[in-house]
């Protein structure tokens, strides 16, 4: 009897020698090895389409999970695109704001102008009203001095006239 090793490809079974016989040897015997054979592939053929249809359905379940960090990534990325937006204004504003302290400045040294011109207009009002008074007291003093002396009488009249 001639023996001649054939690998067949992609048997996957450690038992199969892969062995063809020659003519003569037992048909049944090498029938019902390849029936074996080819049942234990039907099952492997079974497990890899369901594992196969397992693989695409957690294909289709990750395809859904990275399809939602994405739109959660552009969702955060137009978040900070508006906040990069405010802070640039805020940026622009407080850019500004020396220009608007030295205007506030100015203003504030032209009040203090003011007031001053005020407290002064208003010491030399106060002086004058108080030389005022001081004039209506002494004409007041010679009023009641003028009203403490006696009458001339009619008589002391006439001879002043004379």
């Amino acid at each position: 009897m001639h023996r001649s090793s054939v690998s067949l490809a992609g048997a996957g079974d450690a038992s199969y020698d892969g062995a063809v016989t020659a003519p003569g040897d037992d048909v049944e015997r090498r029938v019902a090895r390849l029936e074996r054979d080819v049942a234990r592939l039907r099952e492997e053929l079974t497990v890899t389409s369901s594992d196969a249809g397992a693989a695409r359905a957690l294909a289709a379940g990750a395809d859904r999970d990275v399809s939602e960090v994405r739109a959660e990534l552009r969702a955060h990325t137009s978040a900070l695109n508006a906040l990069r937006q405010t802070q640039l204004k805020h940026g622009e504003a407080l850019d500004r704001l020396p220009e608007s302290f030295q205007h506030l400045e100015g203003s504030f040294q032209h009040l203090e102008g003011s007031f001053q011109h005020l407290r002064e207009s208003f010491h030399q009002q106060a002086a004058e009203t108080s030389r005022g008074f001081a004039m209506v007291r002494s004409g007041m003093a010679q009023i009641v001095a003028l009203l403490a002396t006696p009458w001339p009488t009619r008589t002391e009249l006439d001879a002043v006239r004379r």
